[in-house]
C-alpha cells in the first residue's frame, strides 16, 4: 500500500467530529471518514472501531481492527512527531495475518490531546499504553505483542522494564530509540539553552521512498517544532536505564544501517546486554522510516516482523491494571 496525496484533511473540523471509542459501533460521521481515506486506515477485511479514551489528562485516540477469526492482538506505538497513519503498512499485515490490531496516538501527536510533540515524563507514555491495553482487553483476543517504531519502542521499554508483569508475549522494535543521533551534541546544545521552548524541527530523508517523503512533508498531523520539553524527558528517561534489571523476553529488534536518527551502533550493544538473547535483525541501508521505505527494505522489514509475530505463545501473566 502507498501513501497518496488526496485531498486536504480539515483537522479542525475532524477534531471536533471525535467521540469515545465504543466497540458496538463503527459507524462515522463524514470527517472521520475522510481521515480514515486520507491516511489509508479502513481495510475491509476487519471491521474497524475508533475513537477516544481519557488516560491522566489526555485525551487520546484509538483504533482497533478486528478481522474474523484473529489468532491474537497486536498493539503498535508510533514514533516521535508520527501518529496511527504512519503505521498503515504494518497494520495491513497483522490483519492479512489474522490478528487483531490495537494503536493510539501518544499524548501530544496525531489526534490525541497535549502540546505538539511534548511531555513531562516518558512515564506518561508508559501510562498510556498500559491504560489503552485495559480498554482493549475485554474486546480483543489473546495472545498480545508489541510492535514500536523509534520513540514507540521507548514507551514499551519503558512498560517491560519498570513493570515486569506484562500481558506481552512477544516484542518487536523497530528502529528503537535509547540514543538519538548526535547524542552528546544534542545534549550539550540543550543544556546550554534553558530558555528555549522549541526548536525548528530538522526534517531528515527518513526514507528512501521519494513520493513518502513528499507525502510526509505535508502531512498536516506533523508537527513543524521540536518541543525542548520532549528532549528534557528523553535524557532523563534514559538516565533511568542503566540501573533496570535485564529482561528476558522474546524481542525482535530491526535496525536499518542507513538510519541517522538514532544512533544504533550505541543502541544496539546496549539493548543486547538489557535484553539477553534479543533477536537483532540488520536491514543493509536501510533508513529510520522502516515501514515505509522503498523496496525491497519494505518488504524485507515487514517480513521480518510477519516472522516474529507468526508464533505468538500464550501470555504467562495478566494484564495490569494501571488505573
Amino acid at each position: 500500500m502507498s501513501f497518496t496525496h488526496g485531498d486536504a484533511l480539515d483537522v479542525a473540523l475532524l477534531r471536533q467530529s471525535l467521540g469515545p471509542i465504543s466497540f458496538s459501533n463503527h459507524g462515522y460521521p463524514k470527517p472521520v471518514q475522510d481521515y480514515f481515506q486520507f491516511y489509508g486506515l479502513d481495510y475491509p477485511a476487519a471491521a474497524h472501531f475508533f475513537g477516544t479514551f481519557r488516560s491522566g489528562p489526555y485525551t487520546l485516540a484509538g483504533h482497533v481492527y478486528k478481522p474474523d477469526s484473529s489468532r491474537g492482538t497486536v498493539f503498535l506505538a508510533h514514533g516521535l512527531f508520527d501518529h496511527t497513519g504512519i503505521l498503515k503498512n504494518l497494520i495491513a499485515l497483522c490483519i492479512r495475518e489474522k490478528l487483531c490490531v490495537a494503536a493510539f496516538d501518544l499524548p501530544g501527536h496525531g489526534l490525541s490531546s497535549g502540546a505538539p510533540a511534548a511531555i513531562d515524563s516518558f512515564g506518561e507514555y508508559k501510562t498510556a499504553l498500559e491504560d489503552f491495553v485495559s480498554l482493549c482487553a475485554p474486546h480483543v483476543p489473546k495472545p498480545y505483542a508489541a510492535v514500536g517504531h523509534s520513540t514507540g519502542c521507548a514507551v514499551i521499554l519503558t512498560h517491560l522494564f519498570y513493570n515486569r508483569q506484562t500481558p506481552f508475549s512477544r516484542v518487536v522494535l523497530l528502529a528503537p530509540l535509547v540514543h538519538s543521533e548526535f547524542w552528546d551534541l544534542s545534549k550539550a546544545g540543550h543544556a546550554l539553552m534553558p530558555f528555549v521552548s522549541a526548536w525548528p524541527r530538522w526534517m531528515r530523508e527518513a526514507s528512501h521512498d521519494t513520493a513518502f517523503l513528499a507525502w510526509f512533508d505535508r502531512d498536516p498531523l506533523q508537527s513543524k517544532t521540536f518541543p525542548v520539553k520532549w528532549a528534557t524527558a528523553m535524557y532523563r528517561w534514559e538516565a533511568g536505564l542503566d540501573s533496570v534489571a535485564p529482561l528476558h523476553l522474546p524481542v525482535t529488534i530491526v535496525q536499518g544501517t542507513g538510519d541517522d536518527c538514532v544512533d544504533w551502533n550505541y543502541n544496539i550493544p546496549f539493548l543486547q546486554k538489557k535484553i539477553p538473547g534479543c533477536d537483532i535483525r540488520m536491514v543493509k541501508e536501510a533508513r529510520h522510516q522502516l515501514l515505509n521505505e522503498a523496496q525491497p527494505w519494505k518488504t524485507e522489514c515487514l517480513d521480518i516482523v510477519r516472522e516474529a509475530l507468526s508464533g505468538l505463545p500464550r501470555p504467562q501473566s495478566p494484564v495490569k491494571e494501571s488505573r
